[in-house]
């Protein structure tokens, strides 16, 4: 349980420095300001086209699914 726990501390740990050195990094303290803006906005655009691109797939999987013929049950009789 105490290795557990101390992996889990030390994966805290490591997670919050790299995200404050990735914010340094995109967000540098004399940067400009429209980079304050620009970043997110372009991640966002980004991962939007990839779930419209990566989302077509599923859709035609779920659309498949509905397709199928389905089992109708009647309700049991108490």
């Amino acid at each position: 349980m105490l290795v557990i726990g101390v992996l889990t501390g030390l994966a805290v740990v490591a997670f919050i420095l790299l995200t404050e050195r990735l914010g340094m990094r995109l967000y540098p303290v004399g940067g400009a300001a429209w980079r304050r803006v620009l970043t997110p906005v372009a991640g966002s655009l980004g991962v939007g086209y990839l779930l419209f691109r990566c989302s077509a797939t599923f859709r035609t999987l779920e659309a498949a699914a509905y397709r199928r013929p389905k089992l109708r049950c009647s309700p049991a009789k108490v």
